[in-house]
């Protein structure tokens, strides 16, 4: 009887692997179709466009504006530098894509690592398989993690900074958060609280060497970009423009926030109801965790490191969505450990069958209406990119308008992309980067048309998409009509 109970829960184990690794071939083919087929966010535009300029030799922060971290925008300078074929080229906006497509598979992959080596008991590769699978199949990671920005990259680093705290590499631990925080600079509250977690876990009774060593591997990562910054003459503008600028931005942000709470959870309602329950179950589990089990109770640890991932997603969500990728990866870790420390016995195989089949279904019907609905909108952004790279010198400016998704601009040197000029005063950025300011009736001009700089400095071609022309005024738009000539979002002087 014993030995057929044993082979019964081998085979449920060995279905779990199978069927995991399935449903995580699916999501990550669903995740590169998407990456092939989606249009191209402004995001994407705006750092293929910054590679390009650091690919050409210009110096971030000192000869242009940007406010994310500048690891990223040297990796896709390095990838442009490797890339085969022309540079200046419609395919490259796809080529950069395939970086995070990467990452998001790996990270699948880390998040299921970690959760085979923090979880207790048997069938861990099969556990961590699940996680895995799970991780792949958020809609959120589905919508976004193809994309090029660096927030998939950070996630990453956070579960290889889990797996090596857990592992007690503490040094590589604290690299990896440097790390993160020179990719992105919405890192530094989870990197704060990571830090305060791990000084409360380790009590008093700890060498300073032990206790330091964290801080000293995140020292090592940041000195290391803090001295090339400082050689290339651009430290202050960088610790301006990522830490002083996003911190007066983020503050506004949350506290012209009303409601935040509710704000959050109707958001992971009508994106993600998984991640929502998701979150539900680590928040609850790991009180319960915390105040029943206490023998074989979490680590106060990663309890706390917890309580640091929830802060996070509190502050992340009014910002963007996409930032989520920077904790989602820690909070699918953090569930299935908090989860699978309840005794199921018998029943643990269908809950993780459960789980896995909550990962099959949770994105499964909605790939071919997404891809019907986004290949049109991709072909005519080529199509636009194509006639600019024909018809344009790559000196020619383009004014280009914030948040707009014309790739008009993306190859050329000297674009007038409002978060690509020369850095400014910390007020004129402020102007600028809080969104389009246009009231109800549309009455005041926008402050990112610049009508006047644009006579004033006779530039001949605007990169504008229907959108965000239906949102300026009635002066600006018969500005254009009456001077410029449309190619799709591209527009032409003519007189």
């Amino acid at each position: 009887m014993d030995s057929k109970k044993k082979k019964t829960v081998e085979w449920w184990g060995v279905l779990l692997i199978l069927g995991s690794v399935l449903v995580f071939g699916y999501h990550l083919y669903a995740l590169g179709a998407r990456a092939f087929a989606y249009s191209f966010g402004q995001d994407d535009l705006q750092h293929t466009h910054i590679a390009w300029n650091v690919f050409r030799g210009k110096i971030i922060f000192k000869d242009f504006f940007e406010h994310h971290g500048p690891v990223f925008a040297w990796l896709n300078a390095l990838l442009l530098w490797i890339k085969p074929g022309a540079v200046e080229s419609a395919e490259t906006l796809t080529y950069l894509r395939l970086f995070p497509l990467l990452m998001a598979g790996v990270t699948a992959m880390m998040v299921g690592i970690t959760v085979s080596t923090l979880t207790q008991g048997s069938r861990k590769i099969a556990k961590g398989t699940v996680a895995g699978a799970l991780f792949l199949s958020l809609r959120i990671v589905q919508g976004t993690a193809f994309q090029t920005r660096p927030d998939i990259t950070v996630g990453f680093l956070c579960v290889l900074f889990l797996f090596l705290l857990s592992r007690e590499k503490r040094l590589l631990a604290g690299m990896c958060l440097g790390l993160a925080l020179g990719f992105h600079p919405k890192f530094l509250p989870l990197n704060l609280g990571f830090l305060i977690a791990d000084q409360v876990a380790l009590g008093f009774k700890v060498p300073i060497k032990r206790r330091f060593s964290l801080v000293w591997g995140e020292i090592i990562s940041l000195g290391i970009i803090g001295l090339v910054l400082a050689i290339q003459g651009a430290l202050y503008a960088a610790i301006d423009h990522m830490f002083l600028m996003n911190l007066n931005l983020i503050s506004k942000r949350v506290v012209e926030k009303t409601e935040v709470v509710a704000d959050l959870f109707f958001k992971l309602w009508k994106s993600d109801p998984v991640l929502l329950l998701l979150f539900l179950a680590l928040f609850v589990g790991s009180i319960v965790s915390a105040i029943l089990n206490k023998k074989t109770r979490t680590p106060l640890r990663y309890l706390l490191l917890i309580a640091a991932l929830s802060c996070g997603l509190f502050l992340l969500s009014p910002i963007h969505e996409y930032a989520l990728l920077l904790i989602l990866p820690l909070m699918v870790v953090f569930v299935f450990q908090i989860l699978l420390e309840i005794p199921w016995g018998k029943f643990e195989p269908v809950v993780l069958g459960g789980l896995l089949a909550v990962a099959l279904l949770n994105t499964a019907l909605a790939l071919p209406l997404e891809m019907r609905n986004e290949t049109q909108k991709r072909r005519e952004q080529i199509e636009v990119l194509s006639t600019a790279l024909y018809k344009l010198r790559r000196t020619d400016p383009v004014f280009y308008v914030w948040f707009s998704r014309c790739p008009a601009y993306v190859f050329n040197e000297d674009s007038q992309a409002q978060w690509l000029r020369s850095p400014r005063s910390m007020d004129e950025v402020d102007q600028v980067l809080p969104g389009f300011p246009v009231s109800g009736s549309r009455a005041q001009e926008s402050r990112l048309f610049e009508k006047n700089r644009l006579e004033e400095e006779n530039i001949l071609y605007v990169a504008i998409d229907d959108f965000f022309f239906t949102k300026l005024s009635t002066v600006e738009r018969n500005y254009l009509k009456e001077g410029f000539a449309q190619d799709l979002c591209l527009w032409t002087r003519t007189h």
